[in-house]
């Protein structure tokens, strides 16, 4: 048997199951937004992970000069990435992005930007959410 046959034949098996899995157990059904291929749960997980980045840029700016904006808003992108696919990846790159951008970056509480290095900073986000993260730390 060649391996196409191999391969028609698996596929062939699979095609029995249906909706459920190997086990038998029915998948779950995730309506409107996963037949479009998203899933909220990632989403939200990585807006989540901005918000935290936010809180302890706060906290740090209080009681440090030390300025890691970049460096902490890269944080949930690269493990939106990572962990969750591009789509996450990207919504945490915009979110961090604008966050950044209106709480630390001046003028502040506006979403003008008036130092070119900050435009830069924040282009990296992107740069990371699109560049398919995962394939660096996932060995073959």
């Amino acid at each position: 048997m060649s391996t196409l046959q191999a391969r028609h034949t698996a596929r062939g098996r699979s095609e029995n199951f249906g909706e459920d899995d190997i086990k038998g157990r029915p998948l779950r059904s995730g309506g409107e937004w996963r037949s479009l291929g998203f899933d909220a749960v990632p989403a939200v997980a990585a807006l989540a992970l901005v918000w935290l980045a936010t809180i302890t840029l706060v906290v740090i700016k209080q009681f440090t000069a030390f300025d890691p904006i970049t460096l902490v808003y890269m944080l949930p992108v690269i493990v939106a990435a990572t962990q969750w696919g591009i789509v996450p990846a990207i919504i945490a790159a915009v979110a961090g992005a604008a966050a950044a951008d209106f709480f630390f970056f001046p003028p502040l509480y506006t979403f003008w930007i008036r130092d070119p290095q900050n435009v830069v900073d924040l282009v990296l986000f992107l740069v990371v959410a699109l560049g398919r993260v995962d394939s660096f730390f996932i060995s073959q």
